[in-house]
This record gives C-alpha cells, sequence and structure tokens, in this order.
C-alpha cells in the first residue's frame, strides 16, 4: 500500500505514524516524547494538517531539552502530517538552540506560533517540503537516502517539480 493510500485510511496521529514508519523502512523506531525516534532521524508527527514551521519549533524544543541533557541528537528532523513532509539536517538548527533571545517553552507542546515566527529565519530555507499527493516517491528517496548517505540528496530539477523545489 503507498504511503498516500495509508495516510488516507489513518484515523489517529498513530495511524499517520505507523504510515510513514511503513513507508520508509524504519529501524529501531522508539515512540515516546519525540513522536518517533530513530538513531538517524526524529519526527514530530500531526494527525491533522500543520505549518512545518510550527512542527519543527515543536521538535527543536526536544532536541534542544535533549543536547541540555547531553543525550545525542540524530543527523536529520522530519516533520509530517496527513498530507505533507518536510526534511531538514539538524545541523542548520543547532545555532537557533543557542540563541538567547529565545524563550523555549518548557515542554514541546506549548511551542507556538510566536516561537515559529523567531525561528523561521534561521530554519526556513533550511527544509525541503513534499507534499505526499504529489511528490510521495521524492519524499520516500529523499529521506531514505539521508538516512543512508548521511546527507540530503536532492531532488532533480525538472519543469513538473520546479516550484515544489524552489
Amino acid at each position: 500500500m503507498s504511503l498516500l493510500a495509508a495516510l488516507a485510511k489513518a484515523r489517529t496521529e498513530e495511524d499517520v505514524k505507523d504510515a510513514y514508519i511503513a513507508a520508509l523502512g524504519l529501524k529501531g523506531v522508539f515512540k515516546g516524547l519525540v513522536d518517533i525516534q530513530t538513531s538517524e532521524i526524529w519526527f514530530e508527527a500531526k494527525e491533522a494538517p500543520t505549518p512545518p514551521l510550527l512542527m519543527f519549533a515543536q521538535l527543536l524544543v526536544y532536541v534542544r531539552a535533549a543536547r541540555k541533557r547531553g543525550e545525542a541528537v540524530p543527523g536529520f528532523l522530519c516533520v509530517i502530517d496527513r498530507e505533507k513532509a518536510a526534511l531538514m539536517v539538524t545541523d542548520h538548527a543547532l545555532p537557533i538552540l543557542e540563541d538567547k533571545s529565545i524563550e523555549w517553552p518548557k515542554s514541546g507542546s506549548k511551542a507556538d506560533l510566536a516561537l515559529a515566527a523567531k525561528i523561521a529565519p534561521t530554519i526556513e530555507t533550511h527544509y525541503v517540503v513534499y507534499e505526499i499527493a504529489s511528490h510521495e516517491k521524492e519524499f520516500i528517496n529523499a529521506t531514505r537516502s539521508a538516512i543512508a548517505e548521511g546527507r540530503i540528496i536532492r531532488t532533480p530539477i525538472t519543469p513538473d517539480n520546479l516550484r515544489q523545489v524552489f
């Protein structure tokens, strides 16, 4: 079953998570405060369509907390919902975590539009959004390649995906 079909059948956030886990063939998965964790990539998941920047804000609260505890953070961050996914290299977000002018909430669920607006200038240009209905294959390939290669391999630019790539 395709990711798009599995997401169409999803009824809960857990179903959305399971659809992505299956489609990406993720191994060593842990579900906890961070919705989906592997050693290579962390995911923030939402059942309803949610702006990627807001989901990244929440995910970065967890990354920041893990770093403060001295825990390892993955090389990649991804946010997902039933319509889209966005992928980013973690290193692009690390400078924002040290910004003393940002007041970070104590929990990821408290991340709001105000926090998203503060982190936007730093991270908004570093993630790639994939609409699952039109770019499912590209998302799966990019994510699998990122995990395998340790870097995001960009989608070749074609007339069909020009708008999505830029």
